[in-house]
């Protein structure tokens, strides 16, 4: 009886540490995937083709910015297809602006918008981009 109560015991404490074994590797492994989900950027890629008619202004504007520090009025003699029309809008305090581009040809249109807010200790930058037929 003693002999059959300490197999059973040595059994349950195996199986337990068993248990605990595993209950330690999920808890790393969830750690680490929090851990690699925090660590990710969401950036729009630079390598878009659809973006490649907007891309001009877009230079435009980025190089502006860097030397001024704010996004520019107006935007002006930017060379563009023929069929292409774009609309440039700031915001009323020049930190975030929209790009329109429409085609003329098959009635496609594309809107940009990216928006910077500097404080002393951060800077943010967002950015949206729309295709859609009208």
């Amino acid at each position: 009886m003693k002999e059959r109560f300490l197999t059973v015991l040595k059994w349950f404490f195996i199986a337990l540490g068993v248990i605990f074994f595993i209950q330690i590797l999920l808890v790393l492994g969830a750690f680490l995937g929090i851990l690699a989900f925090s660590n990710t950027t969401f950036k729009m890629p630079e390598n878009v083709n659809t973006m490649k008619d907007i891309k001009p202004i877009i230079n435009y504007v980025q190089d502006y910015q860097k030397d001024t520090g704010k996004y520019p009025k107006t935007v002006e003699g930017i060379k563009l297809k023929k069929d292409l029309v774009y609309k440039y809008e700031p915001s009323k305090d020049f930190n975030c602006y929209t790009i329109t581009l429409k085609s003329k040809k098959d009635n496609l249109t594309k809107q940009y918008q990216q928006c910077m807010v500097k404080t002393n200790n951060s800077k943010s930058t967002s950015e949206s981009y729309v295709e859609f037929r009208s």
